[in-house]
């Protein structure tokens, strides 16, 4: 890593640019995709929906509190809840099934339709309300039936839940760095992700492969969880980079790029740039809700690249990118940003 320097508060036209081509990844082209049907059988889960701030209605009231990334938990005991990952729980409650309806009673939060009074038709109380439910591949699909609370049925229909996916990354280590003047001033180390019996001397976990005959497309380990061969890695780690942006800490992504990519995002925003400046950037974009996902086959250039055409999504925009992918210190990291590219 280039040795640290002070940034001075500048913001130089490199830093612009990198800004920009950051910013690019939000910056979405529309493309509908379609997904297979699946018999449903329960619905128990912990899911996920990303709501940017221009998809919502204009008249729906507290409508910039539903901004952001949430958590949709059913329980296997009936219990509901709605999560947002940046303040908690504001909505808790119960749920109960009928065939493929859906009957949900908010009980308490912040949020909960309980805290309204009267209804529009008289039908039904705010509190409850019923919907028809079934999966699309493994995103799990609520319409309305009977809904009088408009914040809601937002969150549980404005488009398929996901599966919540943990963010596993050890983010960065914090340490200080000398400023010119001689003062401590607060910023990263870059250390590669932990794995555990592997040490630099030995090459890392690439090493540790490699001396034991092992293609080092085997499984992976990323955080506690182990892949198995690469494209179970790859799509792990995209979806790693999707849970650890909604955390908002650039130290939870930055270590799921190359070293050399590291290198070449510093260099790209000007000769005095540290990695400070990164994170800087990187902080400004954290809050717009993108996820990634593996939308083409992957295609291999030697053991240790690939690539693959990506979907990256903000809210019900879309856009397709191909990436590069290498395997760095052990485990398969982004080697850019992508170039866009055309659904496969």
């Amino acid at each position: 890593m280039k040795p640290q320097k002070s940034r001075g508060g500048r913001c130089t036209p490199g830093l612009l640019l990198a800004v920009l081509a950051i910013a690019g990844l939000v910056g979405a082209l529309v493309v509908p995709i379609g997904a297979a049907s699946q018999e449903p059988e329960s619905l128990a889960g912990q899911y996920t929906v990303a709501i940017s701030s221009d998809e919502l209605p204009t008249d729906l009231p507290g409508g910039p509190s539903l901004t952001g990334r949430w958590r949709v938990t059913f329980g296997d005991d009936g219990t509901y809840s709605l999560f947002r990952t940046d303040i908690g729980e504001v909505v808790s409650g119960s749920y109960t099934l009928e065939g493929e309806q859906l009957t949900v009673t908010d009980e308490a939060g912040l949020l909960s339709c309980a805290n309204l009074d009267g209804t529009a038709s008289g039908d039904v109380t705010v509190a409850t309300a019923t919907y028809s439910w079934n999966f699309e591949g493994e995103d799990l699909v609520l319409l309305p039936i009977e809904e009088e609370c408009r914040t809601r049925e937002v969150l549980l229909s404005i488009r398929p839940l996901a599966l919540f996916v943990a963010c596993l990354v050890e983010p960065l280590a914090l340490g200080p760095i000398a400023s010119p003047v001689g003062e401590g001033t607060p910023g990263l180390e870059a250390t590669p992700i932990a794995s555990p019996n592997v040490t630099a001397e030995s090459g890392g976990l690439a090493g540790a492969l490699r001396e034991s005959g092992t293609p080092i497309s085997e499984d992976v380990r990323l955080g506690d969880h182990i892949a198995s061969g690469p494209e179970a890695a790859i799509d792990d780690l995209l979806a790693q980079l999707t849970a650890c942006w909604v955390t908002g800490d650039p130290a939870r992504i930055l270590p799921l790029f190359a070293d050399a990519f590291l290198e070449e995002l510093i260099d790209t925003i000007g000769p005095e740039a540290t990695i400070e400046d990164v994170v800087e950037i990187f902080t400004q974009f954290m809050s717009a809700p993108v996820t990634w996902e593996r939308a083409g086959a992957l295609e291999f250039d030697g053991p240790t690249r690939a690539q693959a055409v990506v979907i990256i999504r903000l809210g019900a925009e879309e856009q397709f990118q191909r990436f590069q992918f290498v395997f760095n210190d052990g485990q398969w990291r982004l080697a850019d940003f992508g170039t866009p590219a055309t659904e496969p």
